[in-house]
């Protein structure tokens, strides 16, 4: 009988709710949830129920303890994709400090990622720049990107600031997948997206050309008077 008293109580603490607020930001956990994985910072603290308390404050990065949670709840390492002001190394540092084992090829995913994020940040600019092609109704725009990291877009220079030059780069190595995802984006408008390498003695550069159809049905079909 007392065996039995005894196991449930455990249970009873094992599942009981914890609160980690970290840096400000409450996260809502179980204890069993944590000591799941003993040999990491939490784990450690929560396994001795003596040391359990209703909730516990870290003075930690409130935003990159998402993916610490993501790893107690799917046993596996997440990585941001740049969209939620988080990034990669941010994190690998949270791992770190909460001793959380990362995967053998954890610097290849924290290379992939960094390098998706650049080209997620010149597709982003090349949309905004069709956005505002649209605005004008001006359906045909052409770009030069030189090898030393300079350019020509007028007017679109705040569009492109966060790339740091590295367009051409970028056009050499991706171009191919900006243009279909570009073209598949913007569909409906027949869009072409279309670039190609002039060779020079002093710098070679690339030409992008833009264009796409004027559709009035598509206009009126998103238009409050239609």
């Amino acid at each position: 009988m007392e065996k039995i008293e005894i196991t449930q109580e455990k249970e009873k603490i094992n599942f009981e709710e914890i609160i980690l607020d970290v840096g400000g930001t409450k996260y809502k956990t179980k204890r069993s949830t944590l000591i799941e994985y003993p040999n990491t910072l939490l784990g450690k603290m929560f396994l001795n129920p003596s040391n359990y308390n209703k909730e516990y404050f870290l003075d930690r990065n409130e935003r990159a303890f998402h993916y610490i949670m993501e790893f107690y709840r799917t046993g596996k390492p997440l990585w941001p994709d740049g969209h939620d002001g988080v990034t990669c190394e941010e994190v690998e540092r949270e791992f770190e400090y909460f001793q959380i084992p990362l995967e053998k090829d954890y610097a290849n995913t924290l290379a992939f990622k960094a390098a998706a994020n650049t080209f997620d940040q010149i597709v982003s600019a090349f949309e905004k720049v069709i956005i505002s092609m649209y605005q004008d109704f001006d359906n045909m725009i052409y770009l030069n990107f030189f090898e030393n990291g300079t350019s020509d877009y007028k007017g679109f220079q705040r569009i492109f600031s966060s790339l740091g030059g590295k367009e051409y780069i970028l056009l050499t190595i991706m171009g191919a997948q900006i243009k279909r995802k570009l073209e598949n984006t913007f569909s409906e408008s027949k869009l072409k997206w279309e670039y190609k390498k002039v060779e020079s003695f002093l710098l070679d550069t690339f030409q992008v050309k833009i264009s796409y159809d004027i559709n009035p049905v598509l206009i009126m079909k998103y238009s409050k008077f239609q």
